[in-house]
C-alpha cells in the first residue's frame, strides 16, 4: 500500500496524541507550542501554503528612494509588487516546485518562502496565520480521512484547477470530497464537548 501524505500526517499525529482527550485538547493545554511537536504536520501547512499561494501578488510597496535593479532606474515613488506566486514556484530555488511534497520543507526548513510577503512590511500575523492552519490540520486529519469523489477528476494544480485565475488569488475549482469518520464515537465526543 502506498503512503499517502494524508497517512503520514495522520501516523504522526497519532503517535503523539494517541487517544481523542488528547488530541481535542492539544491546542488548548499546550498553546501554540502544540505544532512543535508534529513537524511533519507543520511542513504540510508549509507546503499548502507554497503550492497554493493565497494571494499571487503580495500587496504592492514603494519605493521611498531611487535605485538601479538589473541595469534598469527605478525611480523614487514607484510601487512594486511581489509575484508571490512566481517566487513559490521558482525552479532556481526548488527542485520540482510543480510537486505537492511536504518533505522539501524537512530537507530545508529555512528555505525561502514568500506567502506571507518579505521583509519589515511582510504579514505581521505570520506566526497566528500558521498556528491556526496547524490546528485545523491537526483537527480535521485527526478527525477524519478525505477521500476525492472522483479521483480521475480532481485536478489539484494551483494553476489548472483553479477556477479563477487572477493577480488577487485563485480558487480551487468545484470538487466533491468525503469526509469519512476515523472512528465514529470519538468523533461524536469531540463533537459534544464543543456544543
Amino acid at each position: 500500500m502506498v503512503e499517502t501524505i494524508q497517512d503520514k500526517a495522520y501516523a504522526e499525529i497519532s503517535s503523539v496524541y494517541p487517544n481523542d482527550t488528547e488530541l481535542l485538547s492539544a491546542a488548548t493545554a499546550e498553546g501554540p507550542d502544540f505544532a512543535d511537536k508534529l513537524p511533519y504536520l507543520h511542513e504540510l501547512g508549509q507546503e499548502c501554503l507554497r503550492y497554493f499561494t493565497v494571494l499571487m501578488l503580495s500587496l504592492p510597496r514603494t519605493t521611498t528612494q531611487p535605485s538601479v535593479y538589473n541595469s534598469k532606474h527605478i525611480p523614487a515613488g514607484t510601487t512594486l509588487w511581489l509575484n508571490a506566486w512566481a517566487c513559490n514556484m521558482d525552479s532556481e530555488i526548488w527542485d520540482d516546485p510543480e510537486v505537492f511534497r511536504p518533505e522539501r520543507w524537512l530537507q530545508r526548513p529555512n528555505a525561502p518562502f514568500f506567502t506571507y510577503g518579505l521583509g519589515h512590511r511582510m504579514c505581521v500575523g505570520v506566526a497566528l496565520a500558521n498556528r491556526e492552519l496547524e490546528l485545523v490540520l491537526l483537527r480535521v486529519l485527526g478527525y477524519f480521512e478525505i477521500q476525492s469523489a472522483h479521483p480521475q477528476e480532481t485536478d489539484a494544480s494551483p494553476w489548472t484547477g483553479s477556477s479563477n485565475r487572477s493577480v488577487a488569488g485563485g480558487f480551487p475549482k468545484h470538487y466533491e470530497a468525503y469526509f469519512m469518520p476515523r472512528d465514529e464515537e470519538n468523533l461524536r465526543r469531540a463533537l459534544g464537548a464543543r456544543s
